[in-house]
């Protein structure tokens, strides 16, 4: 089960990473749960679908989908509930409110009877679910989102480390001038996001200091690249 710690900590997460794009980004009507519902969509192709064509189901892609709902199933959260001249004790109170929808599911036995009841409920059904409860504007569907890390796979630890590496790296791209288009997504053949995962599973989800070590092996590998390519152009 995750905790309201670290809840608190992807919604702080989540809110610097929101400010840094529009300081002002509360105050808009911005739509987070269509846009939850697109990347749902987009889950959907990694699963194989399809069965008019051959596909392979990636259901590593379809991970970072869902870590790209989480994001925007926070900032939905914090946008119908936060008023932003109380912050942190209002943060406080979502972390709560997120917790206690999350253990109404799981807790004892009604998640699994759920689950058992609902067998035929697959990747396609889950994801209909999810977006109709989306569309409806009647809030986040997360019963639908927990079902998806069921099918996934997915634990609530490895949730919050690949959320928290995402932030990271959206974070050190931002300061390495990803807008301004000096940011190279590329170091020594791979994608950035490759890097991430290698150092991801170096990482203790226990650790306090889980933001500084990865942001310490991004810029350690980050550097290495920029110095080699440097290298090569001198020779």
């Amino acid at each position: 089960m995750i905790t309201e710690s670290k809840i608190i900590e992807m919604l702080e997460l989540q809110n610097l990473m929101n400010e840094k794009v529009d300081k002002d980004w509360r105050k808009k009507d911005n739509d987070w749960l269509f846009a939850a519902s697109v990347e749902a969509v987009e889950m959907i192709d990694h699963i194989g679908w399809k069965w008019w064509k051959k596909q392979h189901r990636d259901i590593k892609q379809a991970k970072m989908e869902l870590i790209d709902i989480w994001h925007f199933a926070l900032s939905y959260f914090m946008t119908v509930k936060l008023t932003p001249t109380s912050e942190e004790k209002d943060i406080g109170d979502i972390a709560k409110e997120i917790c206690t929808d999350i253990r109404y599911f799981i807790d004892g036995k009604r998640f699994e009877k759920s689950i058992e009841n609902n067998k035929e409920l697959n990747f396609v059904g889950c994801v209909k679910g999810f977006m109709h409860h989306a569309g409806s504007q009647i809030g986040f569907p997360m019963y639908y989102y927990l079902y998806l890390l069921r099918l996934c796979d997915m634990s609530y630890s490895e949730l919050y480390l690949m959320y928290i590496g995402k932030n990271m790296l959206n974070l050190f791209r931002q300061d390495k001038g990803y807008n301004e288009g000096f940011y190279q997504k590329i170091w020594s053949g791979k994608e950035d996001n490759e890097h991430l995962s290698e150092i991801l599973s170096n990482i203790d989800t226990s650790d306090k200091d889980i933001q500084v070590n990865i942001t310490y092996e991004l810029e350690e590998r980050y550097i290495c690249h920029l110095a080699s390519e440097m290298a090569g152009h001198n020779l």
